[in-house]
């Protein structure tokens, strides 16, 4: 390597700004001159060969032979990039084709150096697999609508917050969670509730009547979702699926003169379709928010909910969240009616493995 060279080659690693206009001059030099006919070298004496003349008619397969050789302070030199096509210096071929990835990580960074690497030898990306999420919780779910059995007239049922401890039915307790399996943009997902309540209401009619309703609910939903959306701040999935209901209740109706009591149990799958997403607000914090609506008279009339949460990452497995879930059916069928609305706080923990 010539002495430029060297200086060129040591400007590079101490310019001040490698990337600006210094450093990219320095490189650029430097490949000029690596790669560009050394014409001025004195020490490098090439074997001299004839040169190749071809008669009128004829065809060569000879390769391609140095040219004339120039005259420059006195002596006769040949360029040495053509000693390096026509193979005179097997020094000076293996010099500079191994300095090729060199040259061009100086030049170009190391991208252009990585591109010089047998794509063969480069290893595929490891693919995603599934990844796992269980989120218990609780919903402290009030309650109001009309609740009928038997033929019975309906009962009006109206469970605020304030009365939800004592509306919830504790033996059994209520058993709540929701599971997510995923791999990449799919994923299948479930939720289950059991939920047992005790309820005061009245019966509307010519008499006037107390009631009193003992029900047990299971409301299962199901299904799998696609994620359409997904970027550094935000994801959004459309999801469908379906939600099973089962429902086990008593009702007694009081009057004046007399007291009626009637019990029924029904299940029902009503399909859904919906949307879920997340935003995010920076330092661990989200906002969480699903809807979604079905049953169109498969199941139930109407079948559909809303959920919205705040969320906290604690970390890359834990996510603690809290806030509110309305979830409304309206299902009429031989002879029970449960046209309610449940809706409270909820808070949860999702833990992701």
């Amino acid at each position: 390597m010539t002495a430029e060279a060297k200086r060129m080659l040591m400007s590079v690693h101490t310019a001040d700004d490698l990337f600006g206009y210094r450093g990219i001059a320095c490189r650029c030099g430097l490949f000029v001159m690596l790669l560009a006919p050394i014409s001025e070298r004195t020490d490098l004496e090439l074997p001299r060969k004839k040169h190749a003349v071809l008669s009128p008619g004829r065809t060569s397969t000879h390769r391609l032979m140095s040219p004339p050789p120039r005259i420059i302070a006195g002596k006769r030199r040949r360029p040495v990039c053509f000693a390096y096509m026509n193979g005179d210096t097997a020094d000076v071929r293996f010099l500079r084709f191994a300095l090729l990835p060199v040259i061009a990580h100086l030049i170009f960074g190391p991208a252009a150096a990585a591109d010089m690497v047998d794509p063969q030898s480069e290893e595929a990306p490891a693919a995603s697999g599934w990844t796992f999420a269980a989120a218990p919780y609780l919903w402290l779910a009030g309650l109001n609508g009309q609740i009928g059995v038997a033929g019975m007239p309906p009962a009006d049922v109206d469970v605020d917050f304030s009365q939800v401890f004592d509306a919830i039915d504790w033996f059994p307790p209520p058993i709540m969670i929701a599971g997510e399996a995923r791999n990449g943009r799919f994923a299948l997902f479930t939720d289950f509730i059991y939920l047992g309540l005790e309820a005061d209401g009245s019966s509307s009619g010519p008499v006037p009547l107390t009631a009193d309703v003992e029900m047990n609910t299971v409301v299962w939903t199901f299904g799998a979702s696609y994620r359409v959306v997904e970027n550094e701040t935000a994801t959004l999935d459309v999801l469908a699926g379906g939600r099973l209901w089962y429902l086990d209740t008593d009702v007694t109706l009081t009057g004046p003169v007399n007291v009626l009591q009637g019990s029924g149990s029904k299940t029902w799958v009503d399909p859904i379709i919906g949307v879920a997403g997340t935003v995010g607000l920076g330092s661990g914090l989200g906002l969480h928010g699903e809807a979604d609506i079905g049953g169109f008279g498969v199941g139930a009339d109407l079948d559909w909910q809303v959920l919205g949460t705040l969320q906290y990452r604690y970390n890359d497995s834990v996510t603690l969240e809290a806030g509110y879930r309305y979830l409304d059916v309206d299902y009429d069928d031989g002879g029970l009616i449960f046209d309610v609305a449940m809706h409270g706080p909820i808070i949860g923990a999702s833990f992701r493995f």
